[in-house]
């Protein structure tokens, strides 16, 4: 089984800068074409989070001649002094030095005396220091603020002068300076990044878990995350690592569209993650980037570990890619966080797609890496899941071989739905589980007889549909016969464990090893699907009749007309062909095999779905036959179909 389920909700949250005027917090772009993922550093200044820094200082003595003579000293980022010495007049003496009236007044005053002599000193100073004083009157306090933005620390007061000859910081504690604190720069130091949300609906695939049609803890199932590159001329980052999380919070896809403006407000978007009947949910820290365990996921935005298995314990939930050239597609296997939400440990609310922690923390920039969102036009390129699964069934009936253990099977159809066998009247009369029949079988005086089982997909066992395996040996008795015939036609009786009941007699003809001489040739074959409609709906299941045959199969001539059967062979796959494009929607898997082709007694077939493929395109089935580790890929097998 290979399955595609498209992205039920996409968008992406950004803090991106615009115009550097605001940033981009509550805008929403969540019917975008694309899925842009990005990190900006020391890029773009926004001058509202420009902030300048300041100083304060408290005056509490005045009208004492004892702090004559003291001093305020003043230096700014680059080096410029002004002195303030206690005196009797508020006045510029000389270019960085003045006077503030210190001896008379109320012990508050000062502070205004202060402000007034140091705006004498700035205004008549040919270089100005850098910035600026202010009190309320009578207050006491003096505060000093850089006049252009700048970090902490680059400007300093020191001084004899206020309170017995020291300085007072705001806390009025005698220190001997006090720098200026509080002050950003933007551009110093400025981050700007987007988060892609991603839901893909889980219930079809706890559906197909519930009914048996999938078992989850069978190795050959997986499911992967699958994001399309999107190259339009921009510039595309290199060397980085993506990383994914599922989401502790449910989001809103919402309505935005707008990726260069960002103008469209509405949820879900960096602040905020929903909104429902009058309520506004927000992300626990912006950006979505609380981060903790599935123990704490009511508290969080992201889940990073959680224990899914009592006899594992705390596992990580992170998945990663790495991008070298930053022009390839994303794949990601999430197996472990889907088969967790289909058995309920965690709720599908979502995954989260970021740059890895080491890259969305340095000093580097990253822009930008473009992915297809549902909304492009282009519908198979949009965000997806891929479920892979190994349901293959091979029934041998066609192809048994002495001396090899071979699989038979029995299906039990009541009105075009399989049930199992009733072997009486009573409820519990029914085949079912491990040894539940028995097949015997017979030519002349040999018989031999083997357990049935129900048959299993994973550790679920198929209702009405049973098999049993087993090797026939070519030696004793038959040695003989098999050696003259080449085959021997036994009868092929099903019945219940005791023998009372047959379900079914037919026959079954098993042939010896087919040994030739050395033929490094590669065979071709003739491939045929027999009952392709031409137009499917999305909702379908369509399980596809093939017809394959070596074309150097060897020919039985007969007077009368016959049913040529397809031959069996247990290595072969579909994948399924854009009809225009040429791009392949569906590959060969030949590592868990979710394409390879069953077989029962009437040959070769597979089930697919067709809501794996979008809308009104044309497709085609090609098939892989691989003999002795050799691929033959067969293109011309069947017509275009397209989905409606």
């Amino acid at each position: 089984m290979y399955r595609i389920f498209t992205a039920s909700s996409d968008t992406y949250i950004t803090n991106k800068i615009v115009n550097s005027k605001f940033r981009a917090t509550d805008a929403n772009v969540g019917q975008a074409g694309s899925l842009d993922l990005f990190k900006l550093y020391s890029e773009n200044a926004l001058t509202s989070e420009s902030k300048k820094a300041t100083a304060r200082i408290v005056s509490f003595a005045a009208g004492a001649s004892g702090y004559l003579e003291k001093t305020i000293i003043l230096v700014d980022s680059a080096g410029k002094t002004v002195t303030m010495t206690a005196g009797d007049a508020n006045a510029r003496v000389t270019e960085g030095s003045g006077t503030f009236i210190a001896n008379t007044g109320a012990a508050t005053a000062i502070s205004d005396n202060i402000v007034t002599a140091f705006n004498a000193i700035r205004t008549g100073d040919t270089t100005k220091i850098d910035m600026s004083a202010s009190t309320t009157g009578g207050s006491g306090i003096v505060d000093f603020e850089q006049s252009t933005a700048g970090p902490d620390g680059n400007t300093v007061i020191t001084g004899t002068a206020i309170t017995s000859g020291n300085i007072r910081n705001e806390n009025s504690a005698i220190v001997g300076s006090v720098s200026f604190a509080g002050g950003v720069t933007t551009t110093l130091k400025n981050y700007e990044s987007s988060r892609i949300l991603l839901k893909f609906d889980h219930t079809d695939i706890q559906s197909m878990q519930t009914a048996g049609d999938i078992d989850i803890t069978d190795p050959s199932f997986s499911v992967s995350l699958n994001l399309f590159d999107v190259y339009g001329g921009q510039t595309t980052p290199s060397n980085f690592k993506c990383i994914v999380f599922p989401l502790a919070k449910d989001f809103d896809e919402g309505s935005g569209y707008d990726i260069v403006n960002f103008s469209d407000l509405d949820s879900s978007n960096y602040i905020t993650a929903s909104y429902n009947d009058g309520v506004f949910t927000t992300w626990a820290l912006p950006g979505a980037m609380k981060s903790g365990s599935l123990a704490n996921a009511a508290t969080v935005d992201v889940i990073v570990s959680g224990t899914l298995s009592t006899s594992v314990g705390p596992e990580s939930l992170s998945f990663e890619q790495y991008f070298l050239t930053g022009e390839e597609d994303l794949n990601i296997d999430i197996t472990k966080f889907v088969s967790a939400s289909v058995k309920n440990i965690i709720q599908n609310k979502g995954l989260l797609l970021a740059f890895s922690g080491s890259y969305e923390n340095d000093t580097n920039s990253y822009f930008v890496k473009r992915f297809s969102s549902r909304d492009s036009v282009n519908t198979g390129k949009r965000p997806r899941i891929v479920l892979k699964y190994d349901d293959s069934i091979i029934d041998n009936h066609e192809n048994f071989i002495f001396n090899n253990t071979g699989s038979l099977y029995l299906s039990n159809q009541v009105k075009g739905v399989l049930k199992n066998l009733r072997t009486g009247d009573a409820p519990s009369s029914i085949a079912a589980g491990a040894n539940c029949m028995v097949l015997k079988i017979v030519t002349g005086s040999f018989k031999k007889t083997f357990n049935v089982s129900q048959a299993m997909r994973g550790q679920n066992r198929i209702t009405g549909l049973y098999s049993s395996s087993f090797a026939i040996s070519s030696y004793g008795n038959l040695y003989s016969h098999v050696q003259t015939t080449g085959s021997i036609t036994f009868d092929e009786i099903w019945s219940n464990s005791a023998e009372t009941i047959t379900f079914l007699s037919s026959s079954l003809t098993i042939d010896k090893t087919d040994l030739e001489q050395m033929d490094l040739n590669q065979t071709s074959y003739h491939v045929k699907v027999i009952n392709l409609a031409d137009r499917y709906k999305r909702d379908e299941i369509a399980r596809i009749r093939v017809f394959v045959e070596d074309k150097n199969r060897k020919v039985a001539y007969v007077k009368t007309p016959f049913d040529k059967k397809s031959q069996v062979f247990e290595s072969m796959r579909f994948r399924v062909r854009d009809f225009i494009s040429g791009d392949i929607l569906v590959p060969f898997d030949k590592s868990k095999n979710s394409t390879r082709l069953s077989s029962d007694s009437k040959g070769m077939y597979f089930d697919f779905y067709m809501d794996s493929l979008p809308r009104g395109r044309a497709f085609v089935f090609d098939f892989l036959i691989t003999i002795n580790g050799y691929d033959t890929v067969v293109t011309d097998a069947a017509a275009k179909f397209v989905i409606e």
